[in-house]
C-alpha cells in the first residue's frame, strides 16, 4: 500500500502520538500510475520519487518538503523507502524502480549545470 500526506497541512495528525508511525494513505494515488509531477517537487526538480519518512510514516518529495510540513520531524535527512514518481509503487532506495526501470535521478553536468542530455545537445 503506496500512501503520504493528505496535503500540505497536517492537522489531522497534530493530536497523534510520536509512536504512530503507520504509512498514512496516498489519497488520490494508484499503483501503477504516476505520481503528481512524476515525484518531482519546487526543491528538487530532477529527482522523480518521493521518500517515506520513520519520524511520521509520511511520504514527501524532499527532505525540504518533509520538514516543512511534518509535525514530528526527525533527525533522519531521509527515509529509507521510496515511491517512484513513474508508477508509484514503494521500495528501498535505488537510482532505478525495481519494477518500471525507469531512472529516478537526472544526473547534472557539474561544469555547466545541465542535464547531460541538454549539455550533448548544445556540443
Amino acid at each position: 500500500m503506496v500512501t503520504h500526506n493528505s496535503g500540505n497541512k497536517h492537522d489531522e495528525n497534530k493530536n497523534s502520538s510520536s509512536t504512530n508511525k503507520k504509512k498514512k494513505p496516498l489519497k488520490g494515488i494508484s499503483v501503477g500510475a504516476p505520481l503528481p509531477f512524476f515525484g518531482t517537487c519546487e526543491h528538487y526538480k530532477n529527482s522523480k520519487r518521493w521518500f517515506r519518512f520513520d519520524c511520521c510514516g509520511r511520504a514527501y518529495p524532499c527532505d525540504i518538503c518533509h520538514e516543512l510540513e511534518c509535525t514530528a520531524p526527525s533527525s533522519d535527512i531521509m527515509g529509507r523507502k521510496m515511491i517512484c514518481g513513474y508508477c508509484s509503487r514503494e521500495q528501498g532506495l535505488a537510482q532505478t524502480c525495481h519494477f518500471c526501470q525507469k531512472n529516478l535521478i537526472k544526473k547534472i553536468s557539474e561544469k555547466t549545470g545541465r542535464s547531460a542530455a541538454k549539455t550533448k545537445q548544445h556540443k
